[in-house]
């Protein structure tokens, strides 16, 4: 299923950017050449499952080479690809365009396998459309099995019906039958004769448009962000929006249109404008980049605030409060802790157990999409997959509840079976969520000399087995966790020393104790003085996985930068960190290492 269901065309771009664009009967040299994947639907589609919907798409692609290898993108992207027909016998559609050093651009389809997109694929995928929350349809593909969508979807959510490639004439029909119609200045134009160089022409464009008898028009602006208006409310409300240098705005529209409909589906509380406002954001990040669907933005290369949050404070005991957002997303700090490191380019493997359920599947499919070997996870049957209870603050603050399920199975055994993969590994990362410890006791000992290992003290043990902790090579915990372990409240670097000094008491070899927006400190039996370790300065928005951003990088620095000191590698792991609190989520917002300033992996 998908929440936000597209019907549309799937394109390879074949772009050549130029200084200028060519004259008629000119040819000129250009600057560069890229083959890449696009069509409006695919586009609006992978804009969408990038901002986090549940995306699908009913689309033909040839049975070719490049339709094969858009299929398999499309599925990295996690779009729903079970309604993508591959056709033999014709090729798949594609585009040529031209992109000039003012980031403008033209473009030219060849429709190929999307003339073959017809009524009774529509009705083939009627469940998957009729289950939507939005449905997007475009002009790039045929006009009857874009009709056929609507009519099916028809008082189901909120159908949006992009007027592209412009047509002069469509089928009023399809004009009726959707609820937004959607176009840019150009497309206007066509549709309607009046050029669109200001919000005043805009008006009269819309107004045109409405005469069609459209239900609602929304008239996107470029620059000038867009305007919007319906048959109850014909007067233009203008949306202006982030005044960006483009390099290429290739796909902006596309960029506009699947985060409107990522936003219509999940913050249903919002107006028209304000969801067009946050859209026309999207879109003017897209510009900042070269390509098309490669410009759109992920949710963590997004500013937090464009996404709204969960409760102003925390409840006291007893009171109820309302909640500002519910989010449902994968975490617990061992796979938190791999996903972080595998973002950053590590090559990472993982040890665990998950249940049978539907939440285990998925989380087993998106690991994989994250690069991570897991051909040491364990399914367990008939046992529910661990939980967390979350609940996180206007300040950015959060708590946690963890319920145990399947991780409780994982046994020693299991960790013999993966011993192949534990001693070839540089750095072993391992948590005190499993319980009992006997798992993460048995891991540590057949690592023992073959590389650095870490044991991340969370969630907090008064009194863990003293063996795991002169196993480990180092031992991290945060300030609320050896306060549990020691006695000690830590609130400031004196208090760290001390608890720093009772844990080293304990047979710690190396302790790194994190102190949030203070950064880090860490000491070893040779040196018990602390050595502080200060952090970016960030406002903070969500800090849950924190301390899971923060191991997981430092693992990857000490697999692939095994030159630089430990204070070197707690400071940039201190700063991976600091940028994964100002995302809202837990893996969500672990960065990838394009994210990052490229010194930050300078040896």
């Amino acid at each position: 299923m998908g929440d936000v269901v597209v019907v549309g065309s799937c394109m390879v771009d074949f772009s050549c950017y130029a200084s200028r664009f060519p004259k008629v009967g000119e040819t000129m040299c250009g600057e560069k050449f890229v083959t890449s994947n696009g069509g409006k639907g695919a586009n609006q589609c992978v804009a969408a499952a990038r901002l986090g919907a549940s995306t699908a798409l009913i689309a033909s692609l040839g049975a070719d080479s490049l339709g094969k290898e858009y299929f398999e993108k499309l599925k990295l992207e996690n779009v729903n690809v079970s309604k993508v027909h591959l056709r033999e016998g014709i090729h798949s559609g594609i585009a040529q365009i031209t992109v000039a050093d003012s980031g403008d651009n033209t473009i030219i389809i060849v429709p190929g396998a999307n003339t073959l997109l017809s009524p009774e694929d529509v009705d083939d995928a009627e469940e998957l459309i009729k289950n939507a929350k939005v449905l997007l349809c475009q002009f790039e593909v045929p006009t009857a099995p874009t009709l056929q969508a609507l009519k099916l979807f028809k008082g189901r959510g909120l159908s949006i019906l992009n007027g592209a490639p412009a047509m002069p004439n469509p089928d009023p029909e399809l004009l009726k039958s959707c609820d937004i119609f959607c176009v840019n200045e150009t497309e206007a134009e066509i549709m309607t004769g009046v050029p669109v160089t200001g919000l005043y022409e805009s008006q009269i464009a819309v107004n045109k448009l409405l005469q069609k008898e459209c239900n609602a028009v929304l008239l996107t602006l470029g620059a000038l962000g867009a305007v919007y208006a319906s048959q109850s409310n014909p007067n233009v409300i203008h949306i202006p929006t982030e005044k960006v240098t483009a390099i290429d705005t290739t796909g902006a529209g596309d960029a506009f249109l699947g985060s409107f409909a990522y936003f219509a589906a999940y913050h249903a509380g919002l107006s028209i404008d304000q969801i067009a406002k946050r859209a026309c954001f999207v879109a003017s990040q897209s510009v900042l980049r070269i390509g098309t669907q490669s410009s759109f933005p992920y949710k963590q290369d997004l500013p937090a605030d464009l996404f709204s949050r969960y409760v102003s404070r925390f409840p006291k005991g007893g009171e109820t409060i309302c909640g500002k957002k519910l989010l449902t997303c994968h975490g617990g700090k061992g796979a938190n802790q791999c996903i972080s490191a595998a973002r950053l380019g590590a090559s990472t493997g993982f040890v665990a157990s998950l249940g049978d359920d539907s939440f285990g599947q998925k989380y087993l499919e998106q690991l994989k999409h994250e690069n991570v070997d897991v051909s040491k996870i364990y399914i367990q049957e008939g046992v529910s997959s661990d939980a967390s209870q979350i609940t996180v603050t206007d300040s950015g603050e959060n708590t946690i509840i963890f319920v145990p399920g399947a991780n409780r199975l994982l046994t020693p055994d299991n960790i013999n079976d993966a011993a192949d993969l534990i001693r070839s590994a540089k750095v072993l990362l391992c948590q005190f969520e499993i319980q009992p410890p006997l798992p993460t006791l048995q891991a540590l000992k057949i690592f023992k000399g073959h590389g650095l290992s870490i044991l991340n003290g969370a969630p907090a043990i008064q009194n863990p087995d003293p063996d795991l902790l002169k196993l480990c090579d180092i031992f991290c915990v945060n300030e609320t966790e050896a306060e549990i372990m020691t006695g000690i409240s830590v609130t400031g670097i004196p208090e760290a020393q001390t608890a720093v000094n009772e844990l080293l008491s304990r047979g710690c070899n190396t302790v790194i104790l994190t102190l949030g927006v203070l950064g880090a400190v860490f000491a070893s039996q040779s040196n018990r003085n602390i050595v502080h370790v200060p952090t970016e300065q960030v406002k903070a928005v969500d800090t849950t996985g924190a301390g899971d951003a923060f191991l997981g990088s430092f693992a990857y620095f000490a697999a692939y930068h095994d030159n630089l000191s430990l204070a070197e590698k707690v400071k940039r792991a201190c700063y991976v960190a600091s940028q994964s609190v100002q995302r809202v989520g837990t893996q969500e917002n672990f960065p990838y290492k394009t994210d990052l300033p490229a010194k930050l992996f300078a040896r």
